[in-house]
């Protein structure tokens, strides 16, 4: 899941999740829809971005004849990215947040990959997000550039 981008929040999935962390850093309360040991694959639009920059300038030979690749991400529960933001966000703006799981997103969830290991990505020097404070604030900074 590619997280976050500043803007409206579309209906999706992804969004949701998403909205945990845009509305928490906005100040808003959040109830995450998911259980707390929910575990999903995540790299931030800066990641992406340097990513696919640097995938344009490798070399056809380089990948081996790979025509396409996954990008890496970072895996981590629910309670992870709660205590992220708690760490990252000064506690006077960050909304409260808790927990009230839905079974019908926790069903499309749990349906998808955990993690992302992305051998090709690596090889050629692409790199994924080290931590999930990193995404949090490269999400605020984003904020700050809008």
């Amino acid at each position: 899941i590619g997280l976050v981008h500043p803007g409206p929040p579309t209906s999706s999935v992804t969004e949701r999740v998403a909205a945990i962390v845009r509305d928490a850093v906005a100040g808003r309360d959040v109830a995450i829809p998911l259980k707390s040991e929910t575990r999903i694959p995540v790299v931030s639009v800066a990641a992406v971005v340097a990513g696919l920059m640097a995938l344009h300038d490798v070399t056809s030979a380089k990948l081996n004849g790979i025509g396409a690749i996954n990008l890496p991400a970072l895996t981590v529960s629910m309670a992870n990215i709660v205590a992220a933001l708690e760490r990252t966000v000064d506690p006077s703006h960050l909304g409260k947040i808790t927990f009230a799981p839905d079974a019908a997103l926790e069903a499309i969830v749990d349906s998808w990959p955990k993690g992302f290991v992305s051998r090709a990505a690596s090889a050629v020097g692409i790199s994924g997000d080290d931590t999930f404070e990193s995404i949090v604030r490269h999400y605020i900074a984003s904020l700050a550039n809008a």
